[in-house]
């Protein structure tokens, strides 16, 4: 995770990330076998934004995005390739009761990824003009740069950065528009292992102008047009008490050509849901409609712990 201070974002956008819709492209299975059916079937009334099977309803080649499973004393919720997700909170002893709980943390697992593969479809085309208006590096301590990670959803090896917990990397983002261009607009989430999604700029964003713009008598060169920030790895309490060898964090930047909130993306450590819910679905009402020139890109980091 980032040593970074976190200040909430104003009112804006982006709510395409937050529609049912979206949770609803990672389908949850349950396998259970549960002595209280009613609850169950209540909670689940209750969120017509997940889209959830019973394993006795399903196919076994049937795809999904999680399985939640009932095991000797409580459950556990394992991913697509049917490995258990780790650092969740600690299972509650009674899950016939606390249908509610595990469903929470479920749709957080599911918004989580909705924010990690949020992508702008239209930059695939390395030719789209947007492209061509920025540059984004990540530099190692030891002067390597890196590039964001492929524009697939990204976890392939060689898109991964692997780096020392305490390292120090820095951020440089470049404003490669005209002298005439517009400014870009940046905002930065870190996506960390406790699946909580934080901003790491002290404000909403930052304006980057484009460059040699803002020229004058006492600034003849005008900006330059780039931006950069220091970036500290430090290991999250949690993780250090599980004695874990590494973790990964993701640095999510986006870039957009109008102010726009971020705010809706963000969560809280998983378990501390419940405060969060009811405030997410209500913070901004948009700022108008998201052309195509925006971009979202992905930072892989594995920090091992020293």
């Amino acid at each position: 995770t980032l040593n970074k201070t976190s200040i909430p974002f104003g009112s804006g956008l982006i709510g395409i990330a937050l529609t049912h819709f979206s949770l609803r492209k990672f389908p949850v299975r349950l396998k259970l076998s549960l002595p209280y059916p009613e609850e169950w079937t209540r909670d689940l009334q209750d969120r017509p934004s997940l889209d959830i099977y019973y394993n006795d309803h399903t196919k076994p080649e049937s795809l999904f995005s999680f399985y939640v499973a009932k095991t000797d004393d409580s459950y556990e919720i394992r991913d697509e390739s049917n490995q258990r997700i780790s650092n969740l909170p600690t299972p509650t002893p009674d899950l016939g009761k606390r249908s509610s709980y595990v469903l929470d943390l479920v749709e957080h697992l599911a918004m989580f990824k909705v924010v990690r593969n949020l992508a702008n479809d239209s930059l695939a085309n390395k030719a789209h003009p947007f492209n061509q208006l920025f540059s984004v590096k990540l530099v190692d301590p030891a002067g390597k740069e890196f590039d964001p990670g492929c524009f697939e959803r990204c976890n392939h090896p060689e898109c991964l950065i692997e780096v020392e917990s305490d390292d120090e990397l820095e951020l440089v983002v470049r404003n490669e528009g005209n002298i005439d261009g517009d400014p870009l607009y940046l905002h930065i989430l870190n996506m960390g292992p406790n699946w909580e999604i934080e901003s790491i700029l002290h404000g909403n964003y930052e304006v980057l102008p484009p460059r040699f713009s803002n020229q004058h008598m006492d600034f003849q060169q005008g900006t330059v047009g780039e931006w950069r920030k220091k970036l500290e790895m430090e290991v999250p309490p949690k993780i250090k008490e599980q004695e874990h060898l590494h973790y990964e964090d993701i640095i999510k930047v986006f870039l957009t050509t109008q102010s726009t909130s971020f705010m809706p993306l963000e969560l809280p450590e998983i378990g501390e849901y419940l405060e969060r819910k009811e405030k997410s679905r209500n913070r901004g009402d948009g700022s108008g409609p998201l052309s195509d020139d925006w971009a979202a890109l992905n930072f892989r980091i594995r920090s091992k712990i020293k």
